[in-house]
């Protein structure tokens, strides 16, 4: 079972609801809702359920894994076109678009999301909040190109020119975020599942076809920030249907201000996908061979398979999910479904790292080539700890549709400075030093996102009573 799945995966004594077929009407996940406490709102109940079952959820799934897929022959043409060492600065580039993506863009794609769900952007950002949001994706735009420059010859070996590359995927993506978040907001997944899987599979075209003429590093390079900008450019086509009606605020929301959003959930995001894709630049910082850090960043990039869906595209098919089952029950929900999200993470972390640790060698070696097959322990913590990191994705989403986003940065942050302790403490190859420091951190931060949610439903029932 998946990790999405497994989130949907409740029945018991409590009762039970069906949500959304994946691949068709005789398949359905099961939603964690009390049929009990919903009986009585057949209306909120009604709503939601349409929500989930319309609109193309499972097309949505299906562009997720085309884009996922997309992104992956990516990598193999690239390892298979450069090796091993002139690959390097790629996956040194790579790392910096899914940190910049993840930390800093994917907060504004959930922004725009809660807003329109909300409807407090209906039908689309106040001119205000829009010129916010944009002058973030900008910032981020230009730090990002300049970052790069200034280290650029220690993280692309030499090979000129990437930093410009770097700040132009950064733009092409803040664009791609907007129009997703309006998509998932109106819960139109169809159309979010047609651009999320253009944007993979035309920079994978580009791909083919550049390394078929010059199969250089820098030419690989330049094809990766366009498969998000031509993506984006096909909002035109798509904004005309309005899609859903928004679903209203959950009790307690509070007010639409972009910047606070954005800096807080980019925090979070900043420690958790730092202790989740920051392996590379830590094997950096440990003067590890071109080698080994070819070896680890193709290891991991093989093991986010659900990261990949879940930025993809289920991530934001759960905010609005969340959004109408806390409209309907409340903000007290929030601790419940928090415990069977960590439940269903660990279970399924445990089963991936037994399926990494027997078969992750060997399927590594056969897709990217035997220069790149990891030993089968490594395998079996990138597999585990990228689905534990998956599993706090989806706390999050749970949490930002809640309004409790302040909730988000302690645990992320706390789980990076336990990774980075153990990191630091333990001895070994620096590949194994890393991966200790990357599957504990994770660990921690799972713990703490789920205490947070705890302590929140906790307070809120004690200032209803007082």
């Amino acid at each position: 079972m998946s990790l999405y799945g497994a989130v949907f995966a409740y029945s018991g004594p409590l009762g039970t609801v069906r949500g959304p077929p994946a691949f068709g009407s005789r398949f359905a996940w099961r939603l964690p809702i009390v049929d009990a406490q919903l009986e009585p709102l057949p209306s909120a109940r009604a709503r939601l359920l349409r929500g989930l079952t319309r609109r193309g959820t499972q097309w949505l799934v299906v562009g997720s894994l085309l884009g996922g897929l997309g992104a992956y022959l990516f990598q193999i043409v690239g390892t298979r076109a450069l090796g091993e060492e002139a690959y390097a600065p790629i996956g040194t580039l790579w790392t910096i678009q899914f940190l910049t993506w993840s930390i800093f863009l994917q907060p504004v794609e959930s922004f725009v999301t809660r807003e329109v769900v909300t409807g407090r952007a209906a039908p689309s950002l106040s001119r205000t909040v829009a010129v916010r949001t944009w002058a973030w994706v900008a910032l981020v735009a230009g730090t990002v190109a300049g970052t790069s420059w200034l280290a650029g010859e220690r993280l692309f070996f030499g090979v000129e020119g990437l930093p410009v590359v770097a700040g132009l995927i950064a733009l092409s993506f803040g664009a791609f975020a907007f129009v997703r978040g309006g998509l998932a907001g109106h819960e139109r997944f169809r159309a979010y599942g047609f651009v999320s899987a253009a944007e993979s599979l035309l920079r994978l075209a580009l791909a083919v076809v550049v390394v078929l003429i010059v199969p250089t590093t820098r030419a690989l390079a330049w094809t990766m920030p366009f498969g998000a900008a031509i993506a984006a450019s096909f909002w035109f086509a798509v904004r005309r249907d309005p899609g859903e009606p928004p679903a209203g605020a959950p009790e307690g929301l509070g007010p639409s201000r972009a910047g606070r959003f954005l800096v807080l959930t980019s925090v979070a995001n900043a420690a958790g996908q730092l202790l989740l894709a920051g392996g590379p630049l830590a094997l950096v910082a440990l003067a590890a061979a071109p080698s080994e850090l070819s070896v680890f960043f193709v290891t991991i990039t093989a093991a986010r398979v659900p990261v990949v869906l879940a930025l993809g595209g289920l991530l934001s098919r759960l905010l609005p999910t969340f959004g109408r089952i806390l409209t309907a029950r409340g903000r007290d929900a929030v601790s419940s479904l928090a415990a069977r999200i960590a439940v269903g993470t660990v279970a399924v972390a445990a089963l991936g790292a037994a399926l990494g640790f027997a078969a992750g060698s060997q399927l590594i070696g056969l897709f990217f080539g035997s220069g790149f097959e990891p030993p089968p322990w490594l395998a079996a913590i990138a597999a585990g700890g990228v689905l534990i990191a998956t599993g706090g994705m989806v706390l999050n989403q749970l949490l930002v549709a809640a309004g409790l986003e302040h909730r988000l940065p302690i645990p992320w942050i706390g789980g990076l400075l336990a990774g980075s302790l153990v990191l630091l403490i333990v001895d070994g190859t620096p590949t194994q030093r890393v991966a200790a420091g990357f599957v504990s951190g994770e660990i921690i931060a799972l713990t703490l996102l789920l205490i947070a949610a705890r302590r929140r439903a906790d307070s809120t029932r004690q200032d209803r009573s007082a």
